[in-house]
């Protein structure tokens, strides 16, 4: 069985007709296949496969050095897209993202400055499902040791 990740659950509540004539009655439910969209090798070179540079090197490869756009939103954290949609798209996008992005970093941060970091087996637990939902396992156990600050 193949399980697909939905975000941005939506209730149709008047009937609705696209301009090809695709009809969605009230009550319909839609969602976006996030996940599939994420993980498109069509999009994302080796999507499958993790790159905390994938989108550092996206930038590089549009924008090169060009100093004018280094701060081309298109490949921020909370730049939203056709392609990226978790943070929602369109007029519906999250307007919280500016400041979980930001307490995020903060967290990340302090965690990488502080603290050592592992899975107590060393390999990353499979994700569990619930619903239409693809979660890290709250069974997982992650071990954290405080290191010794560098001044002392």
């Amino acid at each position: 069985m193949t399980f697909v990740s939905v975000s941005s659950l939506r209730k149709v509540i008047q009937p609705y007709t696209f301009a090809d004539g695709t009809r969605l009655p009230e009550g319909t439910l839609l969602a976006t296949a996030a996940q599939a969209r994420h993980f498109d090798d069509n999009i994302y070179t080796s999507a499958h496969i993790f790159d905390g540079f994938r989108y550092f090197e996206m930038h590089n490869q549009r924008y090169g050095d060009d100093p004018t756009m280094s701060s081309g939103m298109q490949f921020q954290l909370v730049s939203t897209s056709a392609n990226f949609l978790a943070w929602g798209y369109g007029r519906h996008a999250c307007s919280g993202r500016f400041f979980a992005a930001a307490v995020m970093k903060i967290m990340l941060a302090h965690t990488v400055l502080h603290y050592d970091v592992r899975f107590e087996d060393g390999v990353r637990p499979k994700d569990i499902v619930i619903g239409t939902n693809n979660l890290p396992n709250p069974n997982a156990t992650i071990l954290f040791r405080r290191r010794r600050p560098w001044y002392i």
